[in-house]
């Protein structure tokens, strides 16, 4: 998950704008029915905002679901967690679900006695309200999510503090509501055909502090997507038409300066999809498929566009995949959300030009293996991925002091990224995956460097070992992740006498974590317990020149590493079929 891969819930944008710093924390683990993966240039239905590809998370469907579900967590770091499952069947055609998630974290160390939390505390609220109608002609959602998400940290400050202003202290608050949902008309006379409209309209409202430093923003959305959806001749040739609307806007201030905008963006989108039901492999075209899309645009601010993607598929056989993607994206910058992280520092926003859209190609490669190993399913999977900018909002923090800059691209940036993973069934039960991902990420500032975007690891790699005994009543799941060096932002600026400087200086380390979860299973109900950083690894020095937090040198935004060391948990899930 990143700012260049779009995220989708039930094939709609979500968690933009203002939203984006805590995206993913608003979808609860347990409404999550599945999640689907779109590497590289993917199709052109959701808009031109995709890059690197596109998350798309499915949530528990009422008729489905289980009628009532029940999932309390609590941990060594004094969070606590409820997730509640309410869901009716009213009938064939209707169907009604109420998803309710609360979590607080109320745990304050300083381990590294820099007088700052380690962890932020949190409150959190979020609830999700659904109905569905099914019929063979007609399927519709309605659906209304509501949240509230409140985090504080900063110094720790002695109960009774005369002047609280002289703590440095940040609090984020953060208030949500999407209305959104479905229908779809499939009683056409001609087979495999169907028209579709996804809407959601959003209100998000976010309040912080940092130090010193306030930042407010509102944000109002409006999302509207038709689709139809057909095939030519026969349904070897299928195709997608249609036209979407998307509309943002924004009241936003960094202190006191303005940077409200309103972002109108309207599009039509076509989409050629060429696929045998693959069945059987006779000849190239049975192997052989494509999704061939095109989008024109038009934004209010920075005028038309066109994005052209396409995706190829080659079966050599069933057990040998290979997958080739290509295509442009777009997307518009939003620089303090997307950057909030800066804001833990001492820096001035500074914007040097008017800046334009986000605009790049990504093209890229995918094969899959499948074979068996001494009789037991096994696969390898290799991705090689570039991503070229032809502009990009550059976040540069390094060429002057005190500030972070923001300006268009001017020479080369890129992102490299391979990933090689490999799966196998070891025995019955135990499964063994192997992962690791190189990400060469690099981007050329105004004063002419072409630098390694600081903090991002070039390498990291997971070994993940899952069992479940034959009875399926037990489950051990252990996962080891190795991040390795990171660059740090350039320390010129630091002065020497400062003592942390040296910790700021080339790379950080390289790390490994240890992860461990044991699960039991009873009929209508299920148990489980772990331990999160097993090792107990902690990045000690956390933040440049902590002891003068209003200081100009000071920096909190240079974490590579943990801050909170080993932790245990335990859980219950309880059901009712």
């Amino acid at each position: 998950r990143g700012v260049y891969s779009q995220l989708l819930m039930e094939k709609r944008p979500v968690y933009t704008g203002l939203a984006t710093p805590l995206a993913l924390d608003y979808i609860p683990g347990t409404w999550v029915q599945g999640i689907q993966i779109s590497k590289g240039a993917s199709t052109v239905q959701n808009g031109p905002q995709s890059i690197t590809g596109q998350i798309n998370t499915e949530i528990v469907k009422p008729a489905f679901d289980k009628p009532f579900f029940l999932n309390l967590f609590g941990s060594t770091l004094e969070r606590a967690e409820a997730n509640l499952h309410l869901n009716k069947k009213w009938n064939e055609g209707w169907s009604s679900g109420l998803l309710l998630h609360g979590s607080t974290t109320q745990g304050k160390f300083d381990r590294n006695k820099d007088t700052f939390l380690d962890q932020p505390t949190k409150n959190s609220l979020n609830g999700m309200f659904r109905t569905f109608y099914e019929s063979s002609g007609i399927c519709s959602q309605f659906n209304v999510q509501a949240l509230y998400d409140e985090r504080e940290s900063g110094q720790l400050m002695p109960a009774g503090a005369p002047n609280p202003e002289d703590f440095y202290r940040i609090r984020q608050e953060n208030r949500r509501v999407d209305v959104f949902g479905k229908i779809g008309y499939l009683g056409f006379s001609k087979p495999m055909t169907s028209i579709g409209f996804i809407y959601n309209a959003a209100w998000h409202d976010t309040d912080n502090i940092f130090g010193k430093m306030a930042y407010r923003g509102t944000q109002r959305s409006l999302y509207a997507n038709l689709l139809y959806e057909s095939f030519i001749s026969t349904t070897d040739h299928k195709f997608n038409i249609g036209a979407s609307f998307q509309h943002d806007d924004y009241d936003e201030f960094l202190g006191e300066t303005d940077f409200s905008r309103r972002e109108t963006m309207p599009g039509v989108f076509a989409e050629y999809n060429f696929g045998r039901d693959g069945s059987v492999h006779e000849n190239f075209w049975d192997k052989f498929g494509l999704i061939a899309g095109v989008r024109l645009d038009h934004h209010n601010l920075f005028g038309t566009f066109v994005t052209p993607r396409l995706n190829l598929k080659y079966n050599f056989s069933d057990q040998s995949i290979l997958r080739i993607s290509g295509g442009r994206g777009l997307r518009s910058a939003q620089i303090i959300a997307e950057n909030i992280a800066v804001l833990a520092s001492n820096r001035l926003f500074v914007v040097t030009e008017n800046l334009k859209m986000e605009d790049a190609w990504n093209v890229g490669l995918n094969f899959t293996q499948n074979f068996k190993l001494a009789g037991r399913n096994a696969s390898l999977v290799a991705d090689l991925y570039r991503t070229d900018f032809t502009n990009q909002v550059v976040m540069d923090m390094e060429t002057e002091h005190a500030q972070v800059l923001f300006y268009n691209l001017e020479g080369k940036s890129y992102a490299n990224s391979l990933l090689l993973l490999g799966s196998l069934e070891a025995f019955k039960g135990f499964n063994l995956k192997l992962a690791y991902k190189l990400n060469d990420v690099r981007v050329t500032y105004q004063n002419g460097d072409f630098v390694r975007r600081p903090l991002t690891a070039p390498h990291r790699a997971l070994a993940a070992l899952d069992y479940e005994t034959p009875n399926k009543k037990w489950m051990f799941n252990t996962n080891i992740q190795y991040t390795g060096w990171q660059r740090f932002a350039d320390a010129v600026h630091i002065p020497s006498n400062i003592g942390e400087r040296p910790y700021f200086d080339g790379y950080s380390p390289d790390y490994i974590l240890l992860n461990a979860q044991v699960s039991r299973r009873f009929k209508q109900w299920e148990f489980y317990i772990g331990g999160e950083n097993l090792t107990d690894y902690r990045q000690e020095n956390a933040i440049v020149d902590w002891q003068n937090p209003f200081g100009e040198h000071f920096d909190a935004m240079q974490v590579w590493g943990p801050l909170v060391g080993a932790r245990g948990y335990v859980g219950i899930r309880l059901w009712v079929d």
